[in-house]
């Protein structure tokens, strides 16, 4: 008589392991008697592979977590989990009856008046979300240590088949675009949550892969839809959105990754894209190509590449060009404002100023490493550009001094909005709005359309032409630029295929032959 095979559970690192040796080709037989489960139990874990894989890579989810039971009360608990994730990125303590209050209030706001957060679904909830946290608000940085910890062994798991091509990182920050050395003192530690500084701050969302050899467009988000600067701008180097607080919002979000999603599934690509855990980054479904992956809350700072040096190379880049924006005006006597549209080209620039190598170095301080690397190996141990606390890496010191009192240095000017909120926080109220609306986001809010400073009725593309450049107009100052390249000595190899790219795009531009004939050109010629 057959004795019936014991029950096994299966954690979720197990069921990863099981799939990658389906995989890999081994005999499932061979996989249930390692297991110690039954071939039929392997295919429907199989079968049920992109749910198991989506759920381990989700740094929310427990590894060695066996089964997922969802709660009845499914808004209640998505709404307090948005709250705890808004409230852990403030690095505020949270405790089990604070816990407990919240919930008890979201369900208030979406009608369950009589509805009791029991101590039952306070504890299902926190193993669902891998969620621990002691009483004492002291603890918190030691529970904050385990997650890392516990993530940084995960992640070789997680990465594992993927080419540093295609594992991505893509982090957001707020910057006071028009900020001058003298105010930095001013601007330190601004939370700028709304108000008049409101119209002074953008948005950037940056993006690139772990080799360092994709740069993905900036995503820039402002304050007006259409700023004054923009009038018979029909292009523009970055993607430009808008809402009232100038930041990344879960719409904006979501459709930036579904932009993302549809490049990388025309490019025929499967990729990774880390992101943080805050409110603002939805949970998107349906990818082709992308799988979305969360950090732990609250880790960012030590786990995530862009918080590693990459954006603060890029603040470096961009803060070089606003210093010397300023001393040409101060040379040529002219204003030295700075709108919208400045702005953007220069963080387009500054962007692309990024080098390869800083990108490289905060991935692998990040401890992303492939087969055969060392986690945490890194030339430069911060990740920056080679900076030290002196403008020299980037400005020379007559640059400095002719812009700056001594007060502050080039570091602290542009770290000077590092604290600047770059993604959408909310009430209990409104998040518990949120939830109830079918599950969407919270709606922007009214987008600024006009703005005494810097807006205008007129769309982005409109087709006035008061203060359009023709292309003859840009083919003259074109030749000018290339005068002044061509007796200029040393010239990088990068300055000169960037004019051959502006070059081309002028020459193969459509030329209106009604305008002119080419038995024209030769009467012109015989008549000298």
């Amino acid at each position: 008589m057959s004795t019936k095979r014991k029950r096994v559970d299966l954690d979720l690192s197990s069921k990863m392991d099981i799939i990658k040796l389906i995989d890999a080709k081994s005999k499932r037989k061979d996989i249930a008697d390692k297991y110690g489960i039954d071939i039929s139990t392997i295919s429907k874990l199989y079968k049920n592979r992109e749910k198991i894989t989506k759920d381990f890579h989700s740094s929310l989810l427990a590894a060695d977590c066996k089964r997922m039971r969802t709660s009845v009360y499914t808004d209640v608990e998505e709404a307090l989990l948005k709250w705890f994730k808004q409230t852990r990125a403030a690095q505020l303590p949270i405790s089990g009856p604070m816990l407990a209050e919240i919930a008890e209030s979201l369900a208030k706001e979406m009608g369950l008046l009589d509805w009791k957060c029991s101590n039952g679904f306070l504890e299902r909830f926190k193993k669902r979300h891998n969620i621990a946290f002691k009483v004492a608000a002291g603890e918190a940085a030691s529970v904050e240590q385990a997650a890392v910890d516990d993530w940084i062994s995960r992640l070789p798991n997680i990465i594992e088949g993927y080419k540093a091509d295609d594992i991505f990182n893509m982090d957001e920050t707020g910057m006071f675009y028009k900020l001058l050395p003298d105010r930095t003192l001013c601007f330190r530690n601004e939370k700028c949550h709304g108000g008049k500084r409101a119209k002074d701050r953008l948005t950037a969302a940056v993006c690139c892969n772990m080799s360092g050899t994709e740069k993905w467009p900036l995503f820039v988000i402002g304050k007006a839809q259409n700023p004054r600067c923009f009038k018979n701008v029909k292009s523009l180097p970055v993607t430009y959105k808008a809402n009232k607080r100038a930041w990344m919002t879960g719409e904006l979000f979501t459709e930036w990754v579904v932009e993302f999603d549809k490049k990388m599934k025309r490019m025929k690509r499967k990729v990774l894209l880390f992101v943080d855990n805050c409110p603002a980054h939805a949970d998107v479904r349906n990818l082709a190509a992308t799988t979305l992956i969360f950090l732990p809350p609250n880790t960012t700072s030590v786990l995530q590449p862009c918080d590693q040096g990459i954006i603060n190379a890029f603040k470096q880049q961009y803060r070089k060009r606003i210093v010397r924006h300023v001393l040409r005006a101060i040379e040529q006597k002219r204003s030295a404002d700075i709108d919208v549209k400045i702005a953007i080209d220069f963080m387009h620039a500054a962007w692309n100023a990024v080098s390869q190598s800083a990108i490289v170095n905060c991935f692998r301080k990040s401890h992303f490493s492939l087969a055969g690397e060392t986690a945490g190996d890194s030339d430069d141990e911060d990740g920056h550009e080679d900076i030290d606390d002196k403008p020299l890496a980037v400005l020379t010191d007559e640059e400095w001094a002719a812009i700056s009192d001594g007060s502050v240095t080039f570091n602290q000017f542009v770290a000077a909005d590092n604290e600047l909120p770059a993604t959408e926080t909310h009430t209990v109220e409104e998040i518990a709005a949120s939830v109830s609306s079918s599950n969407s986001v919270v709606d922007d809010g009214d987008v600024e359309e006009a703005d005494d400073d810097t807006a205008s009725d007129e769309p982005v593309n409109s087709d006035s032409t008061s203060a359009s450049v023709s292309l003859v107009q840009s083919i003259t100052a074109f030749e000018t630029v290339r005068a002044f390249i061509d007796n200029t000595a040393d010239v990088p190899e990068t300055v000169f295929s960037a004019v051959a790219c502006i070059q081309d795009y002028l020459i193969n531009r459509p030329v209106n032959v009604a305008q002119s004939k080419i038995t024209q050109f030769f009467n012109n010629t015989v008549d000298n």
